[in-house]
């Protein structure tokens, strides 16, 4: 950030450097608060119940909306009490700030929610997302007339492989009389029938 000064009877644009450190997590805020409370009460002992309240309400909403959102009601609440003190006491509540804070609470972990799960990857290989079927591994056949699991070998993952685990479904030749499509997945595979 630049601000204007003079310098040499000229105007002069200065940066301005800050030395406040970030605020990372409610440790460090309440650490931070303390301090601030502290030096507080040697002035005004008697707002330290109210001050104390202020502190209880900054954790609760850390617990239900995190610390960011925690942080920019703090922020937004002492800019809001610099203008009035008497309009907005330590032991007060914004509805306003505090619903906004709450907000961004839940647009923050509606987004984390979004965020891809390490433990179901869609894009994983499709070998650590399949369910095998069970008579198709023991039996070389399913007859379910719509089957959810996966017909090939659980032993030797691939797509192309069967039950035989040699890339070729076992089929029995005298159930070849009619091809019934079975949808699974993101893809069509032809099962066998026998209308007998």
């Amino acid at each position: 950030m630049y601000l204007p000064g003079e310098k040499d009877d000229s105007l002069t644009f200065i940066k301005r450097y800050s030395n406040k450190a970030k605020m990372e997590s409610m440790a460090q805020w309440h650490e931070v608060f303390r301090i601030y409370g502290a030096i507080y009460f040697e002035k005004y002992p008697h707002e330290s119940p109210k001050l104390m309240k202020y502190a209880s309400t900054i954790a609760n909403l850390a617990e239900k909306a995190g610390f960011v959102a925690a942080f920019s009601y703090d922020q937004a609440y002492r800019q809001w009490r610099e203008i009035d003190p008497l309009l907005l006491p330590w032991d007060g509540l914004n509805g306003e700030l505090f619903n906004e804070a709450l907000a961004m609470g839940l647009i923050g972990k509606t987004n984390a929610s979004k965020q891809p799960n390490p433990t179901h990857n869609p894009t994983a290989p499709v070998h650590k997302r399949k369910k095998f079927c069970y008579s198709f591994n023991i039996d070389g056949d399913c007859t379910a007339n719509i089957c959810g699991y996966e017909h090939i070998c659980q032993e030797n993952v691939s797509d192309s492989q069967g039950a035989s685990g040699y890339g070729y479904e076992l089929i029995d030749e005298s159930k070849l009389e009619q091809e019934v499509p079975v949808i699974q997945h993101d893809f069509v595979t032809v099962k066998s029938s026998n209308n007998d």
